[in-house]
């Protein structure tokens, strides 16, 4: 089932708050418009250079919130040369994702894996018959990774909201740039279900329950207004307290699914996905004491991932 985008979609109101245009309402008529024009051309590798010089000496305040960020996850006794290198290397994979959608936006374009770690889980868990769960973060690569797996015979159904709120934006971009890029990444990602969708929980367990693949990310209400939250628990993530959703642990409950967390490193021409083993719980608790009991253990998974490869994690802060 290809996911569409939400019926119920209307023009935004325009906003009274904030300025008329910021310098990202620039950036993202640009990326949109002649930007989708430039990837498909001869011009596409020049345009990705000059978009990352561009953002490493446009992005000043996102690279010391990134830095502050660090140093309270790694300790300052860390060297600041190490530091800088992942700042570096963050703004770099935002670049790299953002022109990998542009591409993946076309038809015909080929994801390059180099490795499929953990594939033996992923199949054990789809011949359970009862779907699988791939529960993940916010990583640069998450969508190659989800169009690599589709390709690979493994279509995935992604959970998505589809009015996400960005204060970088001014009242214009939030009223016609942010609708059109929501958009442009239903061309990217395919295949989606939307939290606005009335019936979004009914789509994922109706996937899982025919035996097949959905990706929920854990960290996607870090950003969340709270209208869209439903029930959360509050744990501890890299030293800062965040609601973590509770809902992937109750649909593994209701549908009997595998829980599997998964890891996806690289970009669009050299790729990594890494499928953990399934996460081990009680299917007889009640959903209370289910979600106190494993999804601290789940959340520290994630965690240690972010840790390991900490410039591949878009969430440190909004670019």
């Amino acid at each position: 089932m290809t996911g569409t985008m939400p019926k119920t979609e209307a023009k935004r109101p325009l906003s009274t708050k904030g300025p008329w245009v910021t310098l990202k309402d620039l950036f993202w008529a640009l990326y949109l418009y002649p930007g989708r024009w430039l990837a498909g051309s001869p011009l596409g590798n020049m345009t990705q250079r000059a978009a990352e010089f561009v953002f490493h000496n446009c992005s000043k305040a996102q690279k010391k919130d990134v830095m502050c960020r660090l140093v309270s996850v790694f300790g300052a006794q860390t060297p600041i040369s190490n530091l800088k290198t992942i700042v570096r290397r963050f703004i770099a994979n935002a670049v790299r994702r953002a022109f990998d959608d542009l591409d993946l936006a076309r038809d015909g374009v080929t994801v390059r894996c180099l490795s499929f770690t953990g594939r033996e889980h992923l199949d054990a868990a789809l011949a359970g018959g009862k779907g699988v769960l791939l529960v993940s973060l916010h990583w640069f690569a998450g969508r190659t990774g989800n169009r690599y797996l589709a390709s690979a015979g493994y279509p995935v159904m992604s959970v998505r909201n589809s009015e996400p709120e960005d204060e970088r934006m001014g009242r214009l971009g939030r009223r016609f740039l942010q609708p059109r890029y929501i958009r442009f990444l239903h061309e990217v990602i395919r295949d989606e279900v939307f939290i606005q969708d009335r019936e979004c929980s009914l789509n994922i367990l109706s996937r899982l329950r025919n035996g097949g693949i959905v990706n929920i990310l854990l960290d996607a209400f870090f950003f969340l207004d709270t209208s869209f939250s439903g029930q959360t628990l509050e744990l501890t993530f890299l030293g800062e307290t965040h609601p973590f959703p509770v809902g992937p642990l109750h649909l593994a409950r209701i549908s009997g699914c595998a829980l599997l967390p998964m890891l996806t490193l690289g970009h669009a021409d050299a790729l990594e996905i890494r499928i953990g083993p399934p996460l081990e719980f009680d299917r007889a608790l009640d959903a209370e004491s289910l979600s106190r009991a494993h999804l601290p253990e789940l959340v520290r998974i994630l965690e240690s991932q972010v840790i390991e490869h900490p410039d591949q994690w878009e969430l440190w802060t909004r670019i």
